[in-house]
Parts: structure tokens; sequence; C-alpha cells
């Protein structure tokens, strides 16, 4: 591995660490998140993080919005401004179904937007999109000098963390509103060394123990040799179903959690809850591979999940799936889904 790809290596590991930095009230866990997903951007201008709800395509919220110190005042007036009226159609292109990308190319009815950008040394935005099923997630927006190409391993490198970016988000969520301190939220509770030393409910089964002490000492290992384990070993979800923080013990210790964090999606026929995520990430864009990344599954199960559901729906391929109006309305945010 050359010294620029070691570095970057860094940079992505500092980045998820970041993002899991549950503990952090919005605007400190947001300015971080944004200012590290920036730093693995070698072209950037300034950079805007926001929290948003766009279950609803014809009502946009933003929940908060930053902006770094390197955005010009005029640049943010913009932004605040489009914010205001984004049309359903941008939405439902974007925010509901872009987890990377430039807007510009998907956004002609913003063209006037981006033209006054260029006066100010950006003519488009490159988006992280934290995107969930549910329409609430957290969007990274780059500031960008024009469309640059990207290679094909930038792109890879982008993909996972959007689909970090949107696991981060939806456990923070849950693990701060909850009334529960987040170690009696977890359903495993590990040593740094990724011993178990209590599981309860699905991670109970000595099997799913053992996967679940595994996956712990790969994240374990990627966050102590930064730069020499490969950033792809650390999974955005576990066993299709957890993701991994650090949290205090009622003993003050510091401890791996793994807590549950599906995906908030309405039942779909007779589908099982791991056919369910798998047809709900599915229906953001991603590919298998992706989808595989983003639930900690290999991509051979995703593909007899998918095998199954095609059976249990009566249909025959993925393009049929994702033109089922359950799903369909999944991807274009027609109604809110409950959290």
């Amino acid at each position: 591995m050359t010294s620029r790809a070691t570095e970057r290596q860094v940079r992505i590991v500092d980045c998820l660490e970041s993002l899991y930095a549950w503990e952090r009230d919005d605007q400190h866990w947001l300015r971080e998140s944004m200012n590290a997903v920036a730093a693995i951007w070698e072209h950037r201008v300034w950079t805007c993080g926001i929290l948003y709800d766009a279950s609803n395509a014809d009502a946009f919220v933003v929940r908060h919005l930053l902006f770094n110190a390197e955005c010009p005042e005029p640049v943010a007036s913009l932004v605040v401004d489009v914010f205001r009226g984004f049309p359903p159609s941008f939405v439902s292109n974007t925010y509901r179904s872009l987890t990377i990308g430039f807007g510009r190319p998907v956004g002609p009815e913003l063209e006037p937007f981006y033209q006054q950008l260029e006066k100010h040394g950006s003519s488009d935005i490159f988006g992280v999109n934290g995107l969930d099923p549910s329409g609430v997630g957290c969007f990274i927006g780059i500031g960008a000098p024009a469309c640059a190409d990207m290679s094909a391993e930038a792109l890879s490198d982008f993909q996972r963390i959007s689909c970090h970016l949107a696991s981060a988000y939806r456990c923070r969520e849950r693990l701060r509103a909850a009334q529960l301190p987040a170690i009696d939220q977890a359903e495993a509770v590990a040593l740094p060394d990724g011993t178990i030393v209590e599981a309860k409910g699905p991670a109970q089964p000595r099997p799913v123990r053992d996967a679940l002490s595994r996956q712990i000492r790969a994240i374990q290992q990627v966050r102590a040799l930064k730069g020499s384990e490969p950033a792809t070993r650390w999974l955005p979800r576990l066993q299709g179903r957890w993701t991994v923080v650090e949290g205090d013990g009622n003993d003050r210790q510091r401890y791996l959690l793994a807590r549950e964090n599906l995906s908030a999606v309405p039942a779909l026929a007779q589908l099982t809850e791991r056919e369910l995520q798998v047809v709900a990430t599915l229906s953001l864009g991603r590919t298998i591979k992706e989808t595989a990344y983003d639930l900690g599954i290999s991509d051979s199960t995703v593909r007899v999940l998918l095998t199954r559901v095609y059976a249990r729906l009566g249909i025959h391929n993925q393009e049929d799936l994702l033109k089922l109006p359950a799903v369909r309305a999944l991807r274009e945010g027609r109604g809110s889904v409950e959290r």
C-alpha cells in the first residue's frame, strides 16, 4: 500500500470513529462528522451537514444545518434559501434515493442555484447521504469546483461511508431517545478484546455470540492498526441486526455495545425480518454487494434471501421487486414511517 493510500485509510477510520461517537450532542457530532467525511475528499471548497426528515417528499424538513468555517457567508445564505423551497421531485431524486453523487446532474430544477454557486468558486455539491428507508437521515455536502471524475475506488469508499453514516445516525438517535442507559439497550456487551460478557435475546445463541465476537475484534483491529488493516472490515451492522458503539457500563468501565439497529419499515407480505431488511436496503438503490456490506452479511446470503423473497411475493427478479408499490413507496417517500 502506498503512503497516499495508507493516509486515505487512516482518514477513513478517523471518519468512522467520528460517526459512531454517539454521545456527542447533535451540533458537535454533526460538525465532527462532516469535517471527517470532507477530509477524505481532495477537492473540497466548503462543507455543510444536514439532519433531515424526508419521510414525506412533499414536506421536507431540515432538523439541523451546519457549515464549516471555510464556507463563505453568501454560499451559506444560498443554501439556506434553497432549502426553503425544495420541489418534491428533487427530494425524491436526491434525499430519498441518492446515496452518493453530485447534485447538479440529478437536480435540473435547481440550476439557478448552481449558477449562483459558481460565482463563489463551487459549481456543484458532492453529497454523502446517510439514507434510511424511513426518510430520516443525515446528509453531508461538499462544495466542489466542478463535477470531477472520481476513481472507482473513491466511489466505493464513499458508498461504504454512506452506509456507515446512515447506520450511525439511526443508532445514535435510538440510543439518545431511549430512557435507558446505553448498556441496558445492548443485546450484547463485549470487552475491548471482543469477549462477550453479556448477551440476551437474539444474541444469546452460541454461534451468534461467536460471530459477534469475531466481528467486534475486526473493528477493534481496524481502529488499533489504522492504515494497516482494511477499513472495509469495520461493518455498519453485524449479522444484519446490530451496530457496535462504545458506552459506559454500570461499573464506569468502557464496553463495546451491540445495539439492535434494524431499519424501521412497514411489514411486507410474509417476509421475515432479514428478508425485509434486504428489501429495504435494496430499495435505497444499493447494489447486492453494498447491501451485503451494509447489513454485515455475505453477498451469497443476500442472494439466498432474495430468492426466498421472490418466491414469497410471486415475482421473478430484482426489477420486479423494485416495481412493487410497497417497495416504490419506501424509495419515493410517500408518507411517513414510524421509527
